[in-house]
């Protein structure tokens, strides 16, 4: 997938470049596009709007986690402390705010996870993440309209956008969480990352007459950064849009380069094995000194740990996310009771809901000696239910984890990808090469995964059966193996599939002792591309050459049966026959032959009428493949043919002297020749003449001979003798 970005910028009408508070970052190569807008109602909103740009480059935000979020954050937020102008000299009150309030801004990313395919049918994956009202809207190629994410209602931008903050202290991981959005991306399609003024005024075009959405997107799309900032001063002027800084993003995917503009769009899945080092050091660390909140934190999702083989037991990680959870709530409330008169009976509450899981941390240490100076009593009570104690205190065990090595980590990656492929062969022999490892007694796989690979060995096991008798060319071994499965095919080949149901058929018809059904099923098998895989058994050979003998006789006899109008061909109707077919063709497919082309292909639908129409009967009995069903089209075939104005379809009947249905036979036959040879030709690969010969037994001169003894008159056919 190739990619082409326009960048769009203009800021508001009191900013310049240097103080516009929006920032984006691209970064096509690993898939990554960014917008930030800084809260102008805090300082440095620009520097910190163009760190979080910077910062999602450099190690993208992978989830919506909200301790993978405040992980991320956090290594934001100590980055940017360095980013920041001297203080001094600054202002008191400048001074105060920095430190008590510190910078705000909204955030939205696109991420390419997967490329899927090649060429015009490929795509990519993505996954949008954002927090407050910058805004990502997507259209599909030719679709009538855009999707908008996270915000879709221009009342949505009344309210304050949910933003990250510069502060630890200003960040509540439950409250500032991110939205999600993941959507295939195809060639064609077309990708706007706008900050809030611009989502707005494509939001709002919904409500201005003439215009919508689409509209709004298509007008964006076709600027450029020479026209960009006249478009938005003149969206101003009418009132359309604030006057704000105004970014826009324009990603177009193409599935192949145009003019050279583009670039190959990458994908990100992971952060770079150095950031997921530093990560493990850190978590390691935190383990090491029992520091369950920083622990909980720096773990996040996951994600980057456990490919560092480093796994966090399910049980421990959610009581270090609750210590992590009751910290911050003692924190909140410390910061806002500290300085008031009646601190301590404000505090007392919360510490008694949380003591169980804090009375013991090395992480609330600090908080702790808070509340010692503040006099409340940090002691267990006698009687725990007396204040509310919520967990017993054992949550101050110690931490322990789970390292894995990097072949461990590959076998149970390619368990995974087996179970979630959904292949029994894969699942089989991933089980088993993790199963003959050193490892096979620290794995845990949940009851469905377990009950999954069960099921697959099953499935497999009768796979393996199937194939060994289909390599014996045994028709009983193979339907004795079917049967020991439940005759449930679903997880055979296609052409392993045939094979058994041919043979099954052949099976129960002998089983029956239904010497037609018998019959049906031999031809089936015979004109069918496995005849040299199947063997009848030899008990069984000589009845078959009966039946087979009893079937030429029959087939013999059929040359001499009266079709309409007495024993053989009659010449009139062969040449009412020819009439029709003539009107036939040039309704169908509008198609002239020559009278002796005319006499000769309708004599030859004539005499193979009945072989085609018994070779029909033996495919839709075989239960192979789709059955024919000329029954069902022939009232349509019918209909259309009546209502063509160039057959004149009473006129026809009158001169031919033919009833309709004795019509509706006609175009059956021409029908049921059709369908046949378009079944032979493209399931069995093979021609019409060559079914004839393989299953019927007849060869050009025997049926010249057999024709002629059935009908004399073809004799006086001048191109007869040629």
């Amino acid at each position: 997938m190739y990619a082409h970005v326009t960048r769009l910028q203009c800021w508001k009408s009191e900013h310049n470049d240097q103080t516009c508070e929006d920032a984006y970052g691209i970064n096509l190569a690993e898939g990554l596009l960014v917008v930030a807008d800084g809260v102008g109602t805090t300082l440095f909103s620009n520097i910190w709007a163009r760190h979080l740009v910077d910062h999602f480059l450099a190690t993208p935000l992978l989830s919506e986690d909200p301790f993978e979020v405040e992980w991320w954050l956090r290594v934001a937020q100590e980055q940017f402390q360095q980013s920041l102008p001297p203080l001094e000299g600054m202002p008191w009150n400048v001074k105060q705010k920095v430190q008590s309030e510190g910078s705000f801004s909204t955030l939205a990313t696109l991420r390419m996870l997967t490329a899927v395919g090649t060429g015009e049918t490929s795509y990519v994956q993505a996954k949008m993440l954002a927090f407050g009202d910058s805004c990502i809207f997507i259209h599909k190629a030719a679709a009538p309209t855009v999707l908008s994410f996270p915000l879709a209602q221009a009342t949505d931008f009344n309210q304050p956008p949910i933003s990250l903050p510069s502060k630890l202290s200003a960040f509540h991981r439950y409250f500032q969480r991110g939205m999600t959005h993941c959507i295939n991306l195809h060639a064609g399609d077309r990708v706007l990352l706008t900050t809030d003024a611009v989502a707005r005024w494509i939001i709002e075009a919904e409500n201005r007459v003439g215009e919508s959405a689409l509209s709004a997107f298509h007008a964006i799309a076709e600027q450029t950064p020479e026209s960009w900032p006249g478009f938005v001063g003149a969206c101003r002027m009418a009132g359309s849009m604030v006057d704000d800084d105004s970014t826009a993003i324009l990603l177009s995917l193409n599935a192949h380069p145009i003019d050279g503009s583009e670039t190959m769009l990458g994908t990100t899945m992971a952060h770079r094995p150095e950031v997921r080092a530093s990560r493990r050091d850190a978590f390691l660390q935190a383990v090491q000194e029992q520091n369950k909140e920083l622990a909980a934190i720096t773990f996040g999702d996951g994600q980057d740990l456990e490919q560092e083989g480093v796994f966090f037991p399910h049980e421990q990680k959610q009581q270090a996310r609750q210590v992590a959870d009751a910290l911050r709530e003692m924190l909140t409330v410390l910061r806002r009771e500290i300085n008031g008169p009646q601190a301590a009976q404000m505090i007392l509450p919360t510490w008694r809901k949380y003591e169980p899981l804090l009375l013991e941390e090395p992480c609330a240490a600090a908080v702790r000696k808070t509340l010692t100076r503040l006099g409340i009593v940090l002691e267990a009570p006698v009687d725990p239910t007396m204040v509310g104690w919520a967990l017993p205190s054992t949550t101050a065990a110690p931490m322990q984890i789970v390292f894995k090595s990097q072949e461990q980590l590959q076998l149970e990656q390619a368990l995974s990808e087996a179970l979630r492929s959904n292949d029994d062969m894969n699942i089989v022999e991933a089980t088993a090469a993790l199963q003959n490892s050193p490892y096979a007694g620290s794995v845990n796989l949940s009851r469905r995964d377990q009950e999954r690979i069960r099921q697959a060995a099953l499935r497999e096991q009768d796979r393996l059966r199937i194939q060994h008798a289909i390599a014996s060319k045994h028709i009983e071994q193979i339907v004795l193996a079917s049967d020991l499965m439940g005759r449930n095919l679903t997880c055979l080949s296609q052409d392993e599939h045939q094979i058994v149901l041919l043979a099954q058929h052949w099976v129960d018809a002998r089983r029956a002792q239904d010497d037609q059904a018998v019959l049906e099923a031999v031809e089936a098998i015979l004109v069918s591309p496995y005849s040299e895989t199947l063997l009848f058994p030899e008990q069984d050979k000589a009845y078959l050459a009966q039946l087979w003998q009893q079937k030429q006789q029959t087939v013999a006899a059929t040359l001499e049966v009266v079709n309409h109008n007495g024993p053989g061909i009659s010449e009139a109707w062969f040449r009412k026959v020819c009439a029709v077919k003539r009107i036939y063709l040039m309704h169908w497919i509008y198609q002239k032959i020559s009278d002796v082309e005319l006499e000769q292909s309708t004599l030859d639908d004539l005499v193979n009428a009945p072989l085609i129409q018994e070779g029909i009967r033996a495919v839709n009995s075989s239960g192979v493949g789709m059955p024919l069903l000329p029954e069902i089209l022939l009232p349509d075939i019918w209909q259309a043919f009546k209502s063509d104005p160039m057959v004149n379809y009473g006129s026809l009947l009158q001169e031919l002297e033919l009833t309709e249905g004795q019509l509706k036979d006609i175009l059956l036959i021409f029908l049921n020749r059709q369908l046949f040879e378009d079944y032979l030709l493209w399931e069995q690969s093979t021609q019409l003449d060559d079914w004839l010969q393989v299953a019927h037994g007849y060869d050009a001169v025997e049926f010249r001979q057999r024709l002629e003894h059935a009908c004399p008159w073809v004799m006086n056919l001048s191109w007869w003798k040629g």
